[in-house]
Parts: C-alpha cells; structure tokens; sequence
C-alpha cells in the first residue's frame, strides 16, 4: 500500500564507544505523516527506571539525536510504544526520510544503538552525541544508501522473514480445517520439515521460528507478543515446541539459569526451567544452560 513502510531494526548495548551485544528490537512503521516505534529490549543494569528514546542522524563523525519520548523499563524490560509526525520530529523542521537510526539511553546514561542506513561514525562515545537545536544546519541527505551494517544483515533476515509471515494471514492452518487437530497432530506436523532434538534424555522437541507460533492454536497467538520469549528468540534464532515426561506441551526459551532471570521468566508466565544434557549431570547451579519453557493446555 503506498505511503506505508514498517520495517524491524535490531537494538544492541554500546559500551566504551563501541557496540557490544544485541539486548532487542524495535519495530517502526510509517503511513504518510504519522509513524510509530514500538520498542523492546532488555536492560543489563536498571531493575526498574525510565528509558530515553530518540531518533538519530550521523553529520561529520557526530550523532545528533532528537529525543521523541520516555518509555517505563520494568523487571530489567524495557518496552515502549511512542508515535510522531513523519515530516517534522518532535516538533522540528527535520524529517523522518533523513533518519539514521535510534538512541535508547537509561538513568545510569547506558546507551543503546539501531541503525538502518549506513552511518559514518568510528567512535559512539558520549562525547560525540549532540542534542538536536533549531539553530542547528542539517544538510539535505535524502539520498543517503540505505544499506544495512554487514554484520546485522543475517539477522535482519530472520526478523524480516517472520515479519512477513505475521503479514499473510490469508494462510489457513491446519487446525482450522479440522477442528479436531490436537498438539499431538501439530508435533507431527513439525516433524515432518524439523528435525527433533534431543534437550536431555527425558525430553526432544523441535527447533521452530515466530512464525511457526501461528501453527498452534488461536489462544496461544498472544505469545508472539510476549517480551521474555522475544528476547530469547532474538539471541538464540529459535524456539522448542515439545512434551515434557509427564505428557504435557511446551513452548521453550532457550536461555542459562539466573536468579534475575528467573523473575523475568516467571513474570511472563514462562516459569518452568530444564537443563540440557543428561539429568544425572545436572546440578542445581547458577550458570546452567536450558530451556525457559511455558505449558500448553489443550
């Protein structure tokens, strides 16, 4: 549809001046002269607080932001939703077609960084970050490449992919034409096209994507939206679907045991933890590499 662009841009920690891990996403979309950022991603240092969110544009080594709202940030999450004019930001005269990309900063001034053009900037530094004034001269720039960094391209792929699964929604899953389809029958769909895998000698599952959440059944669609299993999606590129020793269904994160995550984790109703590898090996420990994992009720 014309005047419509959406489009997912991946959301990583700088620290020193320079990028370090990827901590989450943000979601934009434009129709005409209104957009709005959908933002989520996970805090290292702030429990709870406020976040910062401004769009950027790089000028001369500099990057100039133009903050365009607060979002809260809970139990380690950040996660905001702020609309704006397409044609004049916040109130300026600079547009959106001009945009670089966006700053995310917290009240412990921790910086995260999301690019979608090609910037030229060697140093992130807190001394190369400019607040936007009016008296400021910004050069016309609307040809600017809009080239991805090389280095976020193979996951800018996995996220564009799925986004264009949750697009297509004229697709009909099986469970709609037969109103009997258990979760029995979807395992065996899956792995017809996925190869199990074995999480520890007592349960397999499959390897799935986002877009495989809409195979499940309408009720469970909610969990594509669910913030704890983004996050882990974004880290580890995939989800487990499988059963547990006791007969039931799982959604799985695939994440390591921490006392801070598993507040999180139970939070968004993702309460349940089992280790990888052998049961008998397995130590109550911090540390330990596993599955968040959410039981499905049929």
């Amino acid at each position: 549809m014309a005047g419509i662009q959406r489009f997912v841009t991946y959301i990583y920690v700088y620290e020193n001046g320079r990028k370090a891990d990827n901590t989450g996403y943000a979601k934009i979309e434009t129709r005409g002269e209104r957009g709005q950022i959908d933002i989520h991603f996970l805090n290292g240092g702030i429990y709870r607080g406020k976040g910062m969110a401004a769009f950027l544009y790089a000028e001369n080594g500099k990057m100039i932001y133009i903050p365009i709202g607060d979002f809260p940030i809970e139990n380690g999450i950040g996660t905001g939703s702020i609309t704006f004019q397409t044609r004049v930001l916040a109130g300026t005269d600079f547009g959106f077609s001009k945009i670089d990309g966006i700053y995310i900063e917290d009240s412990e001034n921790r910086k995260y960084l999301s690019f979608w053009k090609d910037v030229d900037v060697a140093d992130f530094g807190a001394e190369n970050f400019v607040e936007y004034r009016p008296d400021m001269s910004l050069p016309e720039i609307e040809n600017k490449p809009q080239v991805k960094l090389s280095d976020e391209r193979a996951q800018e792929e996995i996220i564009k992919d799925a986004e264009q699964e949750s697009l297509h929604t004229m697709e009909i899953p099986m469970r709609n034409v037969f109103p009997s389809y258990t979760l029995e029958d979807i395992w065996r769909s899956f792995v017809r096209t996925k190869t199990p895998v074995q999480v520890n000698d007592a349960v397999s599952a499959v390897q799935i994507e986002l877009s495989d959440l809409r195979e499940l059944p309408k009720n469970y669609w909610y969990l594509g939206n669910n913030s704890f299993l983004l996050h882990g999606f974004f880290n580890y590129h995939h989800l487990l679907f499988g059963r547990l020793p006791e007969g039931k269904w799982f959604i799985g994160v695939p994440g390591v045991y921490a006392r801070q995550e598993r507040v999180m984790a139970s939070v968004f109703a993702f309460p349940g933890f089992m280790h990888i590898g052998e049961t008998e090996q397995i130590t109550p420990h911090e540390k330990q590499q596993g599955v968040w994992y959410h039981v499905l009720e049929e």
